[in-house]
């Protein structure tokens, strides 16, 4: 049987991954090393990810190599230099991220484990990803904080059906909810102005319906009508609508799953998956409308290039089978191929090629597509 140009790119990039020297990946890249978003531990997701697809067991015994690798490394500092920032610092959570701290670590071995039947490594990566947190956050994101992590505990139930997960889970959506009207009286989290989806009250709503879409859990009675608040807010644009980085700056806007339409139609096209009520529909293709006038991305990754467009309309095309969705989302995935990834982070989940790979193996069965570490 011949297999699809999708198949063969993503064999072809899984061989690149599968050349590195995880010996030396210091040498080739820098700073933060063993993180999921940018650094090594997306290249095992990737390794389980085909071996999921394709059914080839020898992808699966790669990732558990190259997670074991990873669990070796030093840990990562919470502070490192912005390469193209001279002189400038960033701050990682390194206890309690998902996406860049040692969870996501934790995460990938659990996947692996679970797909090898690998009691003693499921209990491991278990107790660490349950580990109470080191440090409270003022404003929740998914980047960082507990909507990350419930995310992370969604896509481990799905898998599993632990029932561990399901009181861990349960557990952090309750404090996510707890914490909905600390800060204002009037808008749910309302003390986190950014509105996408990595960073602002997007993931906040995405990953308690994700939750709630996974495990029955019962969500409150105002959750549903201030999600509908959130998807009227958008602002109409020459096609389809969008909203801004920040409710505070309207005219600021982003194009990226990070901060942009490709991220907020995941809660569009989740909510309306859950509550059944067609305008979140409409408002998940206003911004798939808006999205496909992008016509060119000088990013390919996931985080902030056209890979995460490309998911953003497989997710559309979940809910609305329009071909028309789909043939977008192929054209955002070949634009991902011609553009460049953040070339010192080349082989990160969101930032380089391992979630390329994904994205390669997704499209070619677009109807259960799912966005790497995120659905």
């Amino acid at each position: 049987m011949t297999e699809s140009p999708w198949i063969l790119k993503a064999k072809k990039g899984l061989e690149k991954l599968a050349d590195i020297d995880i010996d030396n990946f210091k040498m080739i890249h820098r700073p933060p090393y063993r993180s999921m978003n940018s650094g090594a531990t997306g290249i095992p997701y990737a390794f389980w990810k085909a071996a999921c697809v394709l059914s080839e067991p020898r992808w699966l015994h790669l990732g558990r190599f190259w997670i074991e690798k990873v669990l070796s490394m030093p840990e990562d500092s919470p502070e490192y230099e912005l390469p193209e920032e001279k002189g400038v610092t960033a701050r990682l959570d390194v206890d309690n991220s998902l996406y860049h701290g040692n969870r996501g670590i934790y995460f990938v071995q659990n996947l692996i484990a679970c797909a090898q039947n690998d009691n003693q490594n499921i209990n491991r990566s278990l107790n660490n990803l349950s580990k109470p947190e080191t440090r409270a956050h003022r404003m929740e994101d998914v980047l960082q904080g507990r909507p990350g992590r419930l995310i992370a505990d969604a896509i481990l139930y799905r898998e599993n059906g632990n029932q561990f997960l399901l009181r861990h889970g349960n557990e952090l959506a309750d404090s996510l909810l707890d914490s909905a009207f600390k800060y204002d009286r009037e808008v749910p989290w309302g003390n986190n102005h950014l509105l996408g989806m990595a960073h602002g009250r997007g993931g906040i709503y995405y990953s308690l319906i994700l939750w709630a879409s996974q495990t029955g859990y019962l969500l409150p009675g105002w959750f549903e009508e201030e999600t509908l608040k959130f998807a009227r807010s958008g602002i109409e644009q020459e096609k389809g609508i969008s909203f801004p980085i920040d409710e505070r700056r309207p005219d600021n806007y982003m194009d990226s799953w990070c901060n942009g339409a490709p991220g907020l139609i995941h809660l569009w096209a989740s909510a309306y998956e859950l509550f059944g009520q067609k305008e979140f529909l409409d408002t998940a293709r206003k911004s798939g409308e808006y999205c496909v006038m992008k016509q060119k991305y000088t990013l390919g990754h996931l985080c902030c290039g056209s890979a995460g467009a490309s998911y953003g309309l497989l997710a559309l095309y979940r809910i609305d089978p329009d071909p028309f969705w789909l043939k977008q989302a192929e054209r955002f995935a070949l634009m991902a191929e011609k553009s460049r990834f953040i070339s010192i982070y080349p082989f990160g989940l969101y930032t380089g090629l391992s979630g390329y790979v994904c994205l390669l193996l997704d499209i070619n069965r677009p109807d259960k597509a799912l966005q790497p570490a995120f659905q």
